[in-house]
């Protein structure tokens, strides 16, 4: 990739006076290790030259450029600088990195505008929505170092928020004790694919690309969870096949997928076998035998999103999670997140509940977050007592008909590969990766390779 003189904007939340940074950076000519890693700084900025090198700052780890007094650079101007602009607006592009609070001040002044991009991203990612991101800060934080990267442009002084993905750096990769800088994930969250304007893939990517790389050491850059198989992951693959950049695909799986069907009877039909869909018939009529069977959709209104929440907690917990320690109620930290969004997401109009009730008791319940025109099977629960009446299939079959009649076009299951439950019913999967890219310098590239060649052995271990 040639070098090109690139220059992007990096902030904080609060501003502050212009300091002298006080790092090796004046050491370069002394210290061969900061030398080497200066070296390999041309891949995407040629600011080494300009500014005693972006990698001579990243192999003194991130103290300078992640701490809230770092001043900021210049804006980019799009038309005369930027070789990655091709299709997108004119205009100067910014690029911030900002430091969250957990208190969510931090977004308040584009909060309409992030609301805004999760309702028309290129690929819809309910758990970078304000409903779902902003509880994960305040609850989920724990001692992620976590950024939010984002792109904006400038045109005629009208600032646009252009993409956002939160970032933080890991330790290990997969089990491998190997430095990186991921989109940020936790437990409870399932796709990793940042935030996009339709026709700034490129733009975004090649921003992004260059401020992981000069805010942190990290040796790779991971995005997680991203759909392989989506347009934001092939135009991160097409930047780095153009400017020869390394790109690896790692911890691939399938998932569950559903492109919702205008007739599920007849989706059902083709899915099942007809053995198996009498089974289920079976199961309903001797379930509805024991009781009044009713069908609640849950999508705003304080008490109602109450007491679904409630409901929840006590279907989880006294099954098999419950008992084990691990059900989100038994945790501050989770029922905080969880509660949090599933409310947030209800005033923003982004759930859609379905409880199944006995006798006014709930016996199943299906967690779906909207994100555009389709949705995310976030989390579901079941009386385990009734389970020889497949209660989390029979609402699952429900929810087909729920979300046919909303206009919903397609869900994403969010279930492990393999899931029994769920791959009995949709027939469609969902190619879910993690994407990891070479950064810049001779030691990130040898990281690189290690990963590759760590990968070729597991593979030959397995195969035996």
């Amino acid at each position: 990739m040639s070098a090109v003189l690139r220059s992007t904007t990096t902030t904080s939340t609060r501003a502050a006076p212009r300091r002298k940074r006080t790092s090796p950076t004046s050491r370069s000519k002394t210290d061969p290790t900061i030398r080497r890693a200066t070296a390999g700084a041309s891949q995407f900025s040629q600011r080494a030259v300009l500014r005693g090198g972006p990698f001579a700052l990243c192999v003194w780890r991130k103290q300078a450029l992640v701490d809230d007094s770092t001043p900021p650079l210049s804006p980019l101007n799009m038309n005369t600088i930027s070789p990655f602009s091709a299709g997108a607006p004119a205009g100067v592009v910014t690029a911030r990195m900002i430091r969250p609070d957990t208190g969510g001040t931090w977004a308040e002044p584009f909060l309409d505008q992030w609301r805004d991009l999760s309702d028309n991203a290129l690929e819809p990612n309910a758990f970078y929505a304000p409903e779902m991101l902003l509880p994960s800060l305040r609850h989920l934080l724990g001692d992620h170092d976590v950024r939010i990267f984002t792109l904006w442009s400038e045109i005629n002084g009208n600032s646009r928020l252009r993409g956002l993905a939160p970032v933080a750096p890991e330790s290990t990769l997969g089990k491998a004790p190997m430095p990186n800088i991921s989109t940020w994930q936790h437990m409870h969250g399932f796709l990793g694919t940042p935030l996009i304007v339709p026709g700034w893939e490129t733009p975004f990517w090649s921003h992004f690309c260059e401020t992981i790389a000069d805010t942190w050491w990290g040796g790779l850059l991971r995005i997680r969870r991203t759909d392989a198989n989506g347009p934001s992951a092939a135009a991160l693959r097409a930047l780095c096949v153009a400017h020869d950049i390394p790109v690896r695909e790692v911890s691939r799986q399938e998932r569950a997928f559903l492109t919702v069907p205008a007739d599920p009877a007849a989706y059902l039909a083709e899915q099942m076998r007809g053995k198996k869909r009498k089974e289920l018939r079976r199961q309903r009529r001797r379930l509805e035998e024991t009781g009044n069977l009713t069908l609640e959709i849950v999508r705003s209104g304080a008490a109602e999103v109450d007491r679904f929440i409630a409901d929840f907690h006590s279907l989880e917990g006294g099954g098999w999670k419950g008992e084990s320690g691990t059900a989100i109620a038994q945790s501050d930290a989770e029922s905080g997140f969880f509660e949090g969004a599933i409310r947030d997401a209800a005033e923003a109009g982004h759930l859609l509940g379905l409880v199944h009730r006995l006798d006014d008791r709930p016996v199943a319940i299906l967690v779906n977050l909207l994100a555009a025109d389709g949705c995310f099977s976030f989390k579901t629960a079941y009386d385990e007592a009734l389970s020889a009446y497949s209660p989390g299939v029979q609402i699952q079959i429900d929810n087909m008909t729920v979300l046919a009649d909303a206009g919903i076009r397609w869900s994403d299951s969010c279930a492990a590969k393999d899931h029994p439950m769920i791959n009995s019913v949709w027939g469609e999967r969902r190619t879910i990766a993690d994407l990891v890219v070479a950064q810049p310098g001779t030691l990130r590239r040898g990281l690189f390779t290690a990963l590759g060649a760590g990968e070729t052995i597991y593979r030959r271990l397995r195969n035996r």
